[in-house]
């Protein structure tokens, strides 16, 4: 008999992890619609037993039991972004939250200071932290999502129902049983089940975490770091190439300016090689007339 009822309990129990989350369906579509209660009204039997029925509004309200995750990202500028981090884990702390990730890069010569957080706040303060992190400095972007995880959320709790009365199942199966290899094989499924029981807990309480502290990522960076907007119309277009050009024309002044003054030493080098070299050539001329003529004079 302890044989038959762990071969049941097995079966059982493997079908019960996969189709629970479809067995409300299931049960819905066979029974018959159960009528709208009535606003007040009071199940007898529940009323004796000190139970009550669910308010009206309550009831017919679609956001009832949803399971939302909500999350943002917000990018901001400010002049010491490092002081500006730690407002903004101060104000997440404030609120209820905490800071998950924090990192702090220092301005050098070739790159500005900048600071990145990931911060956990409860999901009803979400709106009102980053209006507070406004005040931080330039806000440049800011953006949130909601994602409904009302479903994924059924779907694990029936999954861990049904297999911790599979896992109470087996234990009371286990007390009885007086065969050695019977013995084995509760040991084996019920390890088996608790460590996929174990899995689903940790899946349900992250999720649950997700629920309740939304997720909220900031970047501030100094003012000099962010890269500016890009031209929208021929007219922008138009003053960014005069920018341009003047820029341009205003290098190479600078450049000629910086390169005047060795122009002039090399200009002046340049005239008093030419000066002796002239001086040399012309005390040349003379010396060879001379000997031109004395050497005619001898033939």
């Amino acid at each position: 008999m302890t044989v038959i009822a762990l071969g049941a309990v097995l079966a059982l129990g493997g079908c019960g992890a996969m189709g629970a989350s479809d067995s409300g369906g299931s049960t819905a579509e066979q029974a018959p619609a159960a009528p709208a209660p009535i606003p007040g009204a009071v199940d007898d039997a529940e009323g004796a037993a000190g139970g009550g029925t669910i308010p009206y509004a309550e009831a017919t309200d679609p956001d009832a039991g949803r399971q939302v995750v909500r999350s943002g990202t917000m990018t901001l500028t400010a002049d010491d972004p490092a002081a500006a981090a730690s407002e903004a884990a101060a104000l997440a702390i404030g609120a209820g939250g905490r800071v998950d990730s924090r990192s702090l890069v220092a301005g050098d010569d070739d790159s500005s200071a900048r600071a990145s957080l990931v911060l956990r706040v409860p999901a009803e303060e979400l709106d009102a932290v980053i209006d507070d992190l406004d005040a931080l400095g330039d806000v440049r972007n800011v953006s949130t999502s909601a994602t409904d995880v009302t479903t994924q959320t059924q779907d694990l709790d029936a999954r861990i129902t049904a297999l911790r009365a599979s896992v109470d199942r087996l234990l009371a199966l286990l007390v009885q049983a007086d065969d050695t290899d019977v013995l084995l094989q509760l040991e084996t499924a019920i390890s088996e089940r608790q460590g996929e029981l174990e899995g689903l807990e940790a899946q349900r309480r992250s999720l649950a975490d997700q629920v309740a502290m939304s997720s909220l990522a900031v970047e501030i960076a100094a003012p000099d770091a962010v890269p500016a907007d890009e031209p929208g119309t021929f007219l922008d277009g138009l003053n960014v190439g005069w920018g341009s050009l003047v820029a341009f024309f205003s290098g190479v002044l600078v450049a000629f300016g910086a390169a005047l003054p060795w122009l002039a030493l090399l200009a002046s080098l340049a005239a008093v090689v030419a000066l002796i070299v002239r001086r040399a050539t012309r005390r040349g001329r003379p010396r060879n007339t001379v000997e031109d003529v004395g050497t005619g004079a001898q033939h």
